[in-house]
């Protein structure tokens, strides 16, 4: 496996001196080939960590329902560490990437090392935190001892490698604001790779190693990502032309500190209220039954899986936009932001389109011996399906808001995604039952659609919204 990645860097090395550069100069291509450039690996790269969650859950369904039950109640922990990294790293993405517009080396480096190191403190405060209150954060769901104790066992040691995924995700942010992102869809398949087979000798024990059970799969978690987060500081020491992250860099830098807080926490927010808005709906949809309840997490399941493309072009055009911005070609925004809308759009039509045709056969995998509830799942998804074509459209606007440093706005935008979406729910599903929760999603999805473009049209992104024009300093200097 080492020699293997040795020759990738080797690769990588002889492409660099040979004029990659050059090439990632995003802002000289036509604007559909840089979307295309950027969104691709993105896309992949997404594709794989579902695959990787995927390879997951099969393992510790070998375990039993308590291992199974034991994971999700992690996850759902989890879930509010998940959002702060997104907030987080999506505005080192955006400073990375303005710097990058302007070709300012020292100011890309310095972002780079600023929000990596943030985030390496940020992920060591956390794990202990978690480690320290793991029992007690178990505890408020009410689970059976059993299950708490596999949870309480599962969540400790993902805790104890939390700071390896914070500084991958630091690394990652930054690489992509250059408009890197190979490396990061080459580590999503070396974690799948090792996941597959670190799961079943860590679970079940080979040769000297120990049988760990749901432990084990923590512990594959945390090896892989520990292995990433290492092979990407490798590559970029090798790299330095590209990204540098200087020791030098390692300290608080109070304003560069402040400017992400101040943008991250409104996108930590707006991510979580995506959740807890479909926690909401969950509730709703409750109130119809088991059948109901089932169809809809299965309708979920397959929807987000053809969700990805959107956030993979999201994430393309938050870089394209910010190193626009950057570069101070603010009439290449619209442009960008418009053929993104038309991309994402068109591609979710596409896969909308195999998901209505083949919902039964589909929603069939999940369900082998409820004939009802694969009927329903399969209504759904083929309502569902053609609503997720207006969130792709919708995302590119989200995207080019948090590039320009106004995250509020993207916040409030998906707060009124949600609410609209939840009043809508409450009122059809008392008049049409499970159907009018179905078209919620499609009503809510176009409406909304409609409402950010006019909202764009009437606030258009015109500049940066970032102060960031401080020199970078050293900790000496500071």
């Amino acid at each position: 496996m080492l020699s293997r990645i040795k020759k990738v860097f080797e690769r990588k090395s002889i492409a660099t001196s040979q004029g990659l550069v050059g090439r990632k100069d995003l802002l000289k291509m036509p604007v559909l080939k840089a979307i295309t450039v950027l969104a691709i690996p993105l896309i992949i790269t997404n594709v794989l960590f579902t695959l990787y969650q995927i390879i997951d859950a099969y393992w510790v369904g070998q375990l039993g329902k308590e291992a199974v039950a034991a994971v999700s109640i992690s996850f759902s922990v989890f879930f509010v560490v998940n959002s702060i990294i997104f907030g987080l790293s999506s505005i080192g993405t955006t400073l990375v990437a303005q710097a990058k517009g302007k070709n300012d080396k020292q100011k890309i480096d310095f972002y780079a090392t600023q929000t990596t190191f943030l985030l390496a403190i940020l992920g060591i405060i956390f794990g202990l935190l978690g480690i320290l209150t793991t029992t007690q954060l178990i505890g408020f769901f009410g689970a059976e001892q059993i299950v708490s104790q596999l949870a309480a066992e599962y969540l400790s040691i993902i805790f104890l490698g939390l700071v390896f995924l914070f500084i991958y995700t630091g690394l990652s942010s930054a690489l992509r604001g250059i408009g890197e992102v190979k490396l990061p869809l080459f580590l999503a398949l070396v974690g799948v790779v090792l996941n597959f087979f670190l799961d079943p000798i860590l679970m079940f024990g080979f040769g000297p190693i120990p049988k760990m059970g749901v432990g084990g799969v923590a512990w594959a978690t945390t090896i892989t990502q520990g292995i990433s987060a290492v092979i990407t500081f490798l590559w970029l020491k090798k790299h330095k032309e590209l990204l540098h992250i200087k020791k030098e860099y390692f300290f608080f830098d109070k304003k560069t500190l402040s400017t992400m807080l101040k943008l991250g926490i409104p996108s930590t927010a707006e991510f979580l209220s995506r959740s807890i808005g479909m926690m909401l709906l969950t509730f709703i949809v409750a109130w119809f039954g088991t059948t109901a309840i089932a169809a809809y997490g299965i309708g979920q399941r397959l929807g987000a899986f053809a969700l990805i493309p959107s956030f993979g072009i999201s994430l393309a055009i938050n870089t394209l936009v910010a190193q626009n911005l950057g570069a101070n070609k603010i009439e290449n925004v619209w442009p960008t932001i418009k053929k993104g809308m038309i991309f994402s759009f068109t591609l979710l039509f596409v896969l909308a389109t195999l998901l209505f045709l083949f919902a039964i056969p589909l929603t069939g995998i999940f369900v082998t011996e409820s004939p009802e509830v694969v009927k329903e799942a399969a209504w759904f998804l083929q309502i569902y399906a053609y609503s997720l074509c207006f969130i792709g459209a919708q995302v590119p606007i989200i995207g080019a808001y948090r590039a320009a440093g106004k995250t509020k706005t993207a916040m409030n935008l998906s707060f009124i995604y949600i609410a609209g979406q939840i009043i809508i729910a409450l009122i059809l599903s008392q008049l049409f039952g499970t159907t009018g929760i179905w078209f919620a999603y499609l009503i809510a999805n176009i409406f909304v659609f409609i409402l950010t473009v006019i909202f764009y049209k009437m606030n258009p992104i015109t500049k940066s919204y970032i102060e960031h024009d401080n020199k970078p300093i050293t900790a000496q200097e500071a």
